[in-house]
């Protein structure tokens, strides 16, 4: 009887370490996106870079938007998904970015859940700040 149950606790184990393993990691980013802190904002996109992370797999959109209250960075996503979306971003562009501002690197940012450019429309997050590229969404 003692080691049926051992063997179940090692069984419960091994499969809560993988049902933990198979969820999709929140980037830096992604952890720090707040729903208390959602904002919209409207502006003009001053700058459009990509930045690689770190080990080179991703390849991510960023903006930089002057808006009534100053610039601002916007993280948008990754530049695969936004691609996918046949959505452009260009510098001049008029844009309302709805999503979270939060500080990162002492620098106030805005995680965008939704862009929209005129009649067009870019979602990237659910309401709770998921990020729609993630797997239970693909």
């Amino acid at each position: 009887m003692k080691n049926l149950f051992v063997f179940l606790m090692v069984v419960f184990s091994l499969n809560a370490a993988v049902a933990q393993s198979a969820r999709p990691k929140k980037n830096a980013v992604a952890r720090n996106y707040d729903v208390n802190t959602v904002t919209i904002l409207q502006g003009v996109i001053t700058k459009v870079e990509t930045q690689t992370s770190g080990n080179g797999a991703n390849t991510g959109v960023h903006l930089l938007m002057q808006s009534s209250s100053g610039e601002i960075a916007v993280h948008v996503g990754p530049k695969w998904y936004i691609e996918k979306q046949l959505f452009t971003l260009s510098k001049g562009d008029k844009i309302k970015v709805e999503g979270s501002k939060v500080k990162l690197n002492g620098k106030w940012t805005i995680i965008a859940k939704k862009i929209d450019k005129g009649t067009e429309e870019l979602k990237l997050r659910s309401d709770d700040g998921t990020p729609l590229w993630s797997g239970q969404y693909r």
